[in-house]
């Protein structure tokens, strides 16, 4: 069954924080997020136009290892955690080129899910994928080079 693009809206919106500031206002602009990639030239720049209209990132300045424990729910490391990489930008950046950042917390265990939408306004009403080449250029500037060990949040 193809999905249209309402239908991702309508599971975007199942996922949403329910935090008493709202999915889009609960994560304050000065908070970091955290790209996970298997190697560096595997970062997605923008959603998979087939599946969805968003796409993820975690909440925190997160290594690679405790991005993979969030994505797996099962903590396993694999072979591919050898060369994974993360890279890292602040929610006020994202906002800035135009992108919606909403705690998502229903998707990954322990609520670090975010989900990065395009447009802005009105995400779960009007978000959309493919992003335009410029959106797609400018959400990617806001981020760090891949970083192979990460920054442990805890540091």
């Amino acid at each position: 069954m193809v999905q249209t693009q309402e239908d991702r809206r309508r599971a975007l919106a199942k996922r949403v924080c329910t935090c008493s500031d709202g999915p889009e206002d609960c994560l304050k602009n000065e908070e970091t997020v955290t790209q996970w990639a298997p190697s560096p030239e595997k970062f997605r720049r923008e959603p998979d136009v087939d599946k969805e209209i968003d796409f993820s990132v975690q909440r925190g300045q997160l290594t690679p290892e405790e991005c993979w424990a969030l994505m797996t729910s099962t903590g396993r490391v694999r072979p591919m955690l050898e060369t994974a990489v993360v890279r890292y930008a602040t929610v006020g950046d994202l906002r800035n080129a135009g992108i919606a950042v909403m705690h998502t917390p229903g998707r990954v265990a322990d609520g670090l899910h975010v989900s990065l939408v395009w447009p802005a306004e009105a995400p779960l009403d009007h978000g959309t994928a493919p992003w335009p080449p410029d959106v797609t250029d400018d959400v990617n500037a806001c981020f760090n080079e891949a970083n192979p060990k990460g920054v442990n949040r805890n540091d």
